[in-house]
């Protein structure tokens, strides 16, 4: 968009400035324009490099925690997954079985990110962009959240260790 349209400066910039605020045609014709290269292409470079530098930073001086080693002569393990994959595994709980493990493996997750995908399209109200005049998409859209909230926390509780 920067490459095509330009851009787009402080008022004080476009042609039209004197007009008053409410006439379509102040802001459709800028003075001047910042070419992409090498100009943006620079700037952005300069935001790249610095959010990489605070990242190995981090990564260098501070590191990531493991967590505890595996022991393989433990009789007592309870295997965790990690945060994203505890919705999925909470729902695998729902449908035991191995003839019904096609439902919260492949089934509802991707009923669910069609909904999401189709949220747009099922509540359209043009150019509309608040959320308090689109109920049927925010509410689908909070209800999703909220669903995954839930199934992510109840999975995090603490498990009873396996027994050898």
């Amino acid at each position: 968009m920067v490459r095509k349209t330009g851009e787009q400066g402080i008022a004080l910039e476009y042609k039209n400035s004197k007009l008053p605020d409410n006439d379509i045609n102040k802001w459709s014709h800028p003075d001047k324009t910042i070419p992409f290269f090498p100009d943006q292409f620079y700037r952005d470079m300069i935001v790249a490099i610095g959010v990489f530098a605070v990242i190995y930073f981090l990564a260098v001086y501070y590191g990531a925690a493991i967590g505890p080693m595996y022991r393989p002569l433990a009789l007592h393990f309870a295997p965790e997954s990690d945060w994203y994959f505890l919705a999925n595994e909470e729902l695998l709980k729902y449908f035991p079985g191995h003839g019904l493990i096609i439902f919260p493996t492949f089934i509802i997750p991707t009923i669910g990110f069609l909904i999401l995908f189709a949220i747009p399209f099922i509540d359209n109200k043009g150019s509309e962009r608040s959320p308090l005049k689109r109920p049927a998409a925010t509410i689908l859209g909070i209800l999703f959240l909220l669903l995954l909230v839930y199934l992510t926390l109840i999975g995090g509780q603490p498990k009873a260790p396996a027994a050898v």
